[in-house]
Protein backbone atom coordinates (compact mmCIF):
# COMPACT_ATOMS: atom_id res chain seq x y z
CA UNK A 1 0.00 0.00 0.00
CA UNK A 2 1.02 3.48 -0.48
CA UNK A 3 2.42 5.84 1.86
CA UNK A 4 -0.86 7.09 4.25
CA UNK A 5 1.01 8.40 7.21
CA UNK A 6 2.52 12.04 7.68
CA UNK A 7 6.10 12.62 7.23
CA UNK A 8 8.43 15.46 7.45
CA UNK A 9 11.88 16.83 6.32
CA UNK A 10 13.01 15.66 9.69
CA UNK A 11 12.20 12.06 9.07
CA UNK A 12 13.91 11.90 5.39
CA UNK A 13 16.77 13.90 6.49
CA UNK A 14 20.44 12.40 5.61
CA UNK A 15 21.72 10.18 2.79
CA UNK A 16 19.16 7.35 1.42
CA UNK A 17 20.81 4.43 -1.02
CA UNK A 18 18.79 2.83 -3.67
CA UNK A 19 18.39 -1.09 -2.58
CA UNK A 20 15.28 -2.28 -4.64
CA UNK A 21 12.87 -1.15 -7.01
CA UNK A 22 8.74 -0.71 -5.02
CA UNK A 23 5.85 -1.30 -6.48
CA UNK A 24 2.68 0.23 -4.33
CA UNK A 25 -1.24 0.23 -4.99
CA UNK A 26 -3.71 2.67 -3.95
CA UNK A 27 -5.91 0.94 -2.93
CA UNK A 28 -6.75 -3.23 -1.16
CA UNK A 29 -9.29 -3.06 -4.21
CA UNK A 30 -6.20 -2.44 -6.48
CA UNK A 31 -4.30 -5.42 -4.59
CA UNK A 32 -6.81 -7.53 -5.55
CA UNK A 33 -7.40 -6.87 -8.64
CA UNK A 34 -4.23 -7.24 -10.29
CA UNK A 35 -3.39 -10.64 -7.96
CA UNK A 36 -1.84 -9.22 -5.03
CA UNK A 37 2.18 -9.66 -3.88
CA UNK A 38 2.52 -12.15 -7.21
CA UNK A 39 1.99 -9.29 -9.56
CA UNK A 40 3.95 -6.71 -7.35
CA UNK A 41 7.17 -9.26 -7.24
CA UNK A 42 7.31 -9.85 -10.88
CA UNK A 43 6.90 -6.11 -11.86
CA UNK A 44 9.91 -5.49 -9.24
CA UNK A 45 11.61 -8.31 -11.02
CA UNK A 46 11.21 -6.54 -14.80
CA UNK A 47 11.63 -2.86 -13.05
CA UNK A 48 15.39 -4.04 -11.55
CA UNK A 49 15.94 -5.06 -14.96
CA UNK A 50 14.94 -1.72 -16.46
CA UNK A 51 16.45 0.26 -14.17
CA UNK A 52 19.71 -1.29 -13.69
CA UNK A 53 19.85 -0.54 -17.65
CA UNK A 54 19.72 3.11 -16.96
CA UNK A 55 22.25 3.19 -14.23
CA UNK A 56 19.76 2.99 -11.15
CA UNK A 57 20.70 0.08 -9.26
CA UNK A 58 22.76 -0.92 -5.45
CA UNK A 59 25.24 1.21 -5.09
CA UNK A 60 24.97 3.23 -8.11
CA UNK A 61 21.97 5.86 -6.85
CA UNK A 62 21.74 7.72 -3.73
CA UNK A 63 19.37 10.62 -2.53
CA UNK A 64 20.17 13.38 -0.24
CA UNK A 65 17.64 14.87 1.63
CA UNK A 66 18.39 18.56 3.64
CA UNK A 67 16.52 19.12 6.17
CA UNK A 68 16.75 22.90 4.55
CA UNK A 69 14.20 21.41 1.74
CA UNK A 70 16.76 20.93 -0.92
CA UNK A 71 17.96 17.63 -1.97
CA UNK A 72 20.48 16.07 -4.53
CA UNK A 73 19.84 12.78 -6.31
CA UNK A 74 23.44 11.11 -8.07
CA UNK A 75 23.20 8.11 -10.82
CA UNK A 76 27.28 6.72 -11.40
CA UNK A 77 28.59 9.98 -10.19
CA UNK A 78 26.48 12.70 -12.16
CA UNK A 79 24.53 14.67 -9.16
CA UNK A 80 21.21 17.02 -10.06
CA UNK A 81 20.02 19.43 -7.36
CA UNK A 82 16.59 20.36 -6.42
CA UNK A 83 14.17 21.01 -3.72
CA UNK A 84 11.82 18.71 -2.03
CA UNK A 85 8.47 19.54 0.15
CA UNK A 86 6.34 17.51 1.80
CA UNK A 87 2.66 17.48 2.63
CA UNK A 88 1.01 14.50 4.78
CA UNK A 89 2.55 11.71 2.43
CA UNK A 90 3.07 13.36 -0.80
CA UNK A 91 6.32 14.64 -1.62
CA UNK A 92 7.27 17.25 -4.22
CA UNK A 93 10.46 17.60 -6.60
CA UNK A 94 11.31 20.76 -7.96
CA UNK A 95 14.31 21.05 -10.09
CA UNK A 96 17.25 23.52 -8.94
CA UNK A 97 17.52 24.94 -12.66
CA UNK A 98 13.98 25.04 -13.51
CA UNK A 99 10.99 25.80 -10.92
CA UNK A 100 8.29 24.68 -13.57
CA UNK A 101 9.81 21.21 -13.42
CA UNK A 102 7.64 20.15 -10.18
CA UNK A 103 7.23 15.87 -9.74
CA UNK A 104 5.09 14.64 -7.02
CA UNK A 105 5.50 11.15 -5.32
CA UNK A 106 4.13 9.31 -2.53
CA UNK A 107 7.00 8.98 -0.08
CA UNK A 108 6.58 6.70 3.21
CA UNK A 109 9.19 5.90 5.54
CA UNK A 110 9.77 3.08 8.00
CA UNK A 111 12.49 0.67 8.06
CA UNK A 112 13.16 2.14 4.84
CA UNK A 113 12.16 4.95 2.31
CA UNK A 114 9.50 4.55 -0.18
CA UNK A 115 9.53 7.04 -2.85
CA UNK A 116 6.79 5.67 -5.65
CA UNK A 117 5.32 7.52 -8.67
CA UNK A 118 2.44 7.17 -11.03
CA UNK A 119 3.48 5.48 -14.26
CA UNK A 120 4.12 8.58 -15.85
CA UNK A 121 5.79 9.91 -13.16
CA UNK A 122 8.42 7.56 -12.67
CA UNK A 123 9.90 8.33 -15.97
CA UNK A 124 9.62 11.80 -16.01
CA UNK A 125 11.61 11.42 -12.57
CA UNK A 126 14.54 9.67 -13.92
CA UNK A 127 14.82 12.12 -16.75
CA UNK A 128 14.68 15.31 -14.62
CA UNK A 129 16.54 13.79 -11.36
CA UNK A 130 18.55 10.92 -12.26
CA UNK A 131 20.22 12.09 -15.15
CA UNK A 132 19.34 9.62 -17.28
CA UNK A 133 19.69 10.72 -21.12
CA UNK A 134 17.15 10.24 -24.37
CA UNK A 135 18.55 7.18 -25.38
CA UNK A 136 17.39 5.38 -22.35
CA UNK A 137 14.01 6.96 -21.90
CA UNK A 138 12.66 3.80 -24.11
CA UNK A 139 14.03 1.80 -21.34
CA UNK A 140 11.78 3.20 -18.52
CA UNK A 141 9.27 3.91 -20.91
CA UNK A 142 8.35 0.11 -21.14
CA UNK A 143 8.56 -0.16 -17.19
CA UNK A 144 5.55 2.73 -17.43
CA UNK A 145 3.86 1.09 -20.00
CA UNK A 146 3.39 -2.50 -18.19
CA UNK A 147 2.63 -0.31 -14.91
CA UNK A 148 -0.22 1.79 -16.73
CA UNK A 149 -2.17 -2.02 -17.34
CA UNK A 150 -2.97 -2.08 -13.93
CA UNK A 151 -5.11 0.98 -12.11
CA UNK A 152 -3.96 2.24 -9.02
CA UNK A 153 -0.64 1.03 -8.89
CA UNK A 154 2.29 3.37 -8.42
CA UNK A 155 6.49 2.58 -9.14
CA UNK A 156 9.01 3.91 -7.39
CA UNK A 157 12.02 2.83 -5.07
CA UNK A 158 13.51 1.41 -2.06
CA UNK A 159 16.11 3.00 0.12
CA UNK A 160 17.95 2.54 3.13
CA UNK A 161 20.27 5.06 4.92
Amino acid sequence: MIGTSNVTAKDIAGTWKYTQPAVSFESEGAVTKVGGAVAASKLEEKMSTYLAKVGISKGKFTIVFNADGTFTSTVNGKSVKGKYSINGSTITFTKSNNSKIKINANVKKGTTLQITFKADKLLQFAQQFGSVAGKYSSTLSTVTQLAKNYNGMQLGMRFTK
